[in-house]
């Protein structure tokens, strides 16, 4: 630790224009990932679902979770993405028999992912939502293996954002 602190003593005796120099480069390689529309400033940052509610959710409470983030000012700070985790899918009829597009839970989303997606996007926040690469989510759900376009396709038509997908069934079929 002490030749840690003598190097940055002896660093902080160096010229100022050297410091301002390695400052403006750092800067230039940082601003070279962030886009015109100001993605890549921040990480993702949000709130998801699983830790606190597992499979006790439903669209009231993603509302609810989204004007919390409003009222608690963390929109302001960066925190604009509101993640369904596992169980917003059906769990007994997971997939539609004809076109296999995946079943949301129709008494947990009354109004659909879709309406859900709307509000969280009036009240100007992003959704995520979780899937599986496996047969199965850790809950058991309906995963994404051999129709990972048409789940793809779906999320699009229903305006998510952002999709977190893990191998967990494949992994760990315990999960959680």
């Amino acid at each position: 630790m002490t030749i840690f602190l003598t190097k940055m003593k002896q660093a902080s005796t160096r010229s100022t224009a050297a410091a301002a120099a390695v400052a403006a480069n750092l800067l230039s390689v940082v601003s070279a990932f962030i886009s015109p529309d100001g993605t890549g400033r921040l990480p993702a940052l949000g709130w998801n679902s699983w830790n606190e509610y597992a499979c006790d959710i439903n669209e009231n409470l993603f509302v609810e979770i989204g004007e919390l983030l409003a009222d608690l000012g963390l929109k302001d700070v960066g925190y604009n993405y509101v993640n369904i985790d596992d169980c917003w899918s059906n769990l007994t009829t997971q997939r539609d028999p004809e076109t296999h597009i995946i079943n949301h839970d129709l008494v947990k989303f009354p109004s659909g992912i879709a309406a859900l997606a709307q509000k969280l996007h009036d009240q100007d926040l992003k959704i995520g939502i979780y899937s599986d690469a496996g047969t199965l989510t850790c809950a058991g759900y309906a995963g994404s293996l051999l129709n990972e376009e048409l789940d793809a396709a779906t999320f699009a038509e229903w305006d998510i954002d952002c999709q977190c997908r893990l191998w967990s069934t494949h992994v760990n079929p315990t999960c959680h």
